[in-house]
């Protein structure tokens, strides 16, 4: 039997942003709470793991967006959904602190989780939909003193460890860790299945523990300060070039596009 640890972090909806022009800032409360399909995999592949050995896979999350009570609801349906695909509990940690913290703090946060009970493998997304750092999965690992290999494609579980196949873009790598051990997973790794109606309402009865950082003994104490979200704009030149030679018209292009550096003769 082999105990899993997934780590999901709820992110806003980087699709769904809306700016205040007046201000120019990015009016982030009211973007709504999702979960990338990346972490959706990653919540797969515990489940899968569980499947072939026995043991059972917990949740994880973190809770990093406010406002509380808004979230706080997105959270519990997110919770669900993803229980209903094969979790058998959660732990969610929510506290208004985490909302000015770094990543640091939050991996620091989750490790503490971790203590509570014995993992065999933890499991994350590469990186999150949001700020998409991929320093979270790394540093709990570092917290907990475990060996950590990130952009795993495909795994296959051995009886004291896992056979582990990363991509390095240009490369394969094939790693074999024994337990306890840290991973994060890419797109490829596994697709995510979709829970029933039935499941959903199964997973409601699940138990979700909320835990706040004092109970964690975490203080903030962020490295990383982010001083405001302010919305890149890009203004188009609307350059039209008229004529009826294609040819004229092909050489007053180049030659806009080398006066702007865009192009090199």
């Amino acid at each position: 039997m082999i105990n899993v640890a997934v780590l999901v972090k709820p992110s806003i909806d980087t699709a769904d942003l809306r700016v205040d022009l007046s201000s120019n800032e990015v009016k982030v409360g009211e973007a709504p709470l999702v979960v990338s399909s990346v972490d959706k995999r990653a919540m797969e592949v515990g489940v899968q793991i569980k499947e072939r050995m026995g043991g059972k896979v917990v949740l994880i999350m973190a809770l990093t967006w406010g406002p509380i009570q808004m979230r706080r609801k997105e959270m519990q349906k997110i919770t669900k959904e993803l229980l209903a695909m094969g979790g058998d509990e959660a732990y969610v940690v929510i506290d208004e602190a985490l909302f000015k913290a770094d990543t640091l703090t939050v991996s620091r946060a989750i490790a503490k989780v971790l203590t509570f009970d014995k993992y065999d493998v933890v499991v994350a997304g590469e990186g999150s939909i949001d700020g998409f750092s991929g320093q979270v999965p790394p540093r709990v690992a570092e917290e907990l003193g475990y060996p950590f290999v990130g952009y795993v494609t495909s795994l296959e579980v051995k009886e004291n460890g896992m056979r582990l196949v990363r991509s390095m873009e240009r490369y394969e790598e094939i790693v074999e860790v024994n337990f306890p051990l840290v991973i994060s997973v890419t797109q490829e790794a596994a697709k995510p299945r979709m829970p029933s109606l039935m499941q959903i309402l199964k997973a409601s009865k699940l138990p979700v523990k909320e835990v706040k950082l004092e109970d964690l003994g975490v203080q903030v104490e962020p490295k990383v300060e982010v001083l405001s979200l302010k919305p890149y704009h890009m203004i188009r030149k609307n350059v039209v070039f008229e004529g009826d030679d294609p040819q004229e018209l092909a050489e007053k292009l180049i030659e806009a596009l080398v006066k702007e550096g865009a192009l090199e003769l």
